[in-house]
């Protein structure tokens, strides 16, 4: 004996929607010709081309995807204008029909579901009623301030929006695709749930997160939100990217401590200044210094070393949108070593503690040289060493004269007076000695 049926016979048409009136013919059978009572087959006829077409006033509407589903049992194909799908030997029961249209490119148009009851033997109608379906779009936005997507998608009303793949921004980790009530200024608390329906159209914003060896200390209004380099710039990282510029003796030693995690030392602020640029360019992202209005300190002409040699005071310009390498300025500096937002350490008289030693090298436990990076207790917020060890340049001039430049922190060959939070120290920019080195920091991308 044959296997029951279900056909689709005919269409009916409306404004908006078509009917799909469909016939079940249902009988046991087995290809052997015995009766198996407990299954049947069902077959769907898809509307014709001109059906469609009238209906959507579309030409390439070709494709739909019919699902039928029980407890026990669940299938999908996919089937032609005027073709016929056939489920063959599926159990008895009660159904879900659901079928899809969908345009050439994958556009989903329309849906309709209904159920129908399988039984042996059993003929019955079942209509299926097609509704078209709103079509949204989801921008996705590579920076929270671009006036344009970088991506777009058509998403069909009810379904979710596919993940993109992760977009890629120098310098920056990609941490999630948020939503915002106010156009990118703040972002939803949580990331964007890529299982939710879609409903109306959308604008995602991305969120980049802390680059590795970097801390993200937020702004308090005065202060911008920083990354912070949790560590003072290695002797390995200046030299990736910068020669000592003073000669034999003006180069790290084992005499005040040498190697690749050791702080750079011998370091002036115009090096500082070299080596935050050449960073910036070789890693993709925005310089911040320039001069003559180049970035390039290639093009910078020779760095100053001396006080009769001081011709890039007055020249060097800041970005301050720029998101590269730069030093902080003082406030800055001070506010990260109090541990920027977190209150327990505003009163510390060093940083992340009271207690000399849980947190820096000075010059009586030092052993007269420096010691490797982050050898000593962070602070509460995990940035180390900025009390002691290297003394650390800031941007800023002392009292207002290019002659001098702040340090910040102290360093292993100072009293511990020197190395609190509070106290500021000048060098002058040229000045390269065994004590001083810097941090960098970048402006935050949210």
């Amino acid at each position: 004996m044959g296997g029951g049926k279900l056909t689709l016979k005919h269409v009916l048409l409306s404004f908006v929607l078509f009917t799909a009136i469909a016939l079940a013919s249902c009988a046991g059978g087995s290809s052997g010709g015995s009766m198996d009572a407990e299954n049947a087959s069902l077959a769907v006829t898809m509307p014709a081309t001109n059906t469609s077409r009238a209906v959507w006033g579309v030409s390439d509407l070709q494709m739909f995807t019919v699902t039928v589903a029980s407890h026990h049992y669940k299938d999908s194909k996919t089937a032609g204008q005027g073709e016929t799908v056939i489920f063959s030997s599926i159990p008895q029961g009660v159904y879900k029909i659901t079928i899809i249209a969908k345009k050439t490119t994958g556009e989903v148009t329309a849906k309709g579901e209904s159920t129908a009851v399988v039984s042996a033997g059993e003929k019955s109608d079942v209509t299926v009623m097609m509704h078209p379906l709103t079509c949204y779009t989801v921008s996705y936005y590579k920076n929270r301030t671009d006036n344009e997507p970088y991506l777009t998608q058509k998403v069909t009303e009810g379904y979710a929006a596919p993940r993109p793949e992760s977009p890629v921004k120098a310098g920056n980790v990609f941490s999630g695709w948020y939503a915002s009530a106010d156009g990118g200024v703040t972002l939803s608390a949580a990331a964007y749930n890529f299982d939710s329906l879609v409903g109306e159209d959308i604008r995602l914003y991305a969120k980049w997160g802390c680059p590795e060896g970097f801390v993200l200390v937020e702004g308090n209004g005065s202060v911008v939100s920083l990354y912070v380099c949790d560590h003072e710039v290695t002797q390995g990282e200046y030299e990736t990217y910068c020669t000592y510029g003073g000669g034999a003796d003006k180069t790290p030693s084992d005499a005040y401590g040498a190697g690749t995690s050791y702080p750079a030392y011998f370091v002036s602020w115009y090096d500082a200044l070299v080596y935050c640029n050449k960073r910036s360019i070789a890693e993709g992202v925005t310089p911040v210094y320039s001069k003559g209005g180049n970035v390039n300190p290639s093009a910078w002409g020779s760095i100053p070393n001396s006080e009769t040699d001081m011709a890039w005071d007055g020249e060097i310009f800041v970005d301050t949108e720029a998101d590269g390498y730069r030093l902080p300025t003082e406030v800055e500096w001070e506010y990260v070593a109090r541990g920027g937002l977190t209150p327990q350490d505003a009163s510390w008289r060093y940083s992340g503690s009271d207690d000399r030693d849980s947190v820096l090298w000075c010059k009586v436990n030092s052993s007269n040289k420096i010691h490797v990076v982050k050898s000593k207790a962070p602070n509460s917020i995990g940035i180390y060493d900025m009390s002691g060890n290297a003394s650390e340049w800031c941007f800023d001039t002392y009292s207002g004269s290019a002659a001098y430049r702040v340090t910040r922190g102290g360093s292993w060959n100072s009293f511990e007076v020197y190395c609190k939070v509070s106290e500021t120290n000048t060098r002058v920019p040229y000045c390269r000695d065994k004590e001083t080195g810097f941090r960098v920091v970048r402006l935050a991308q949210e």
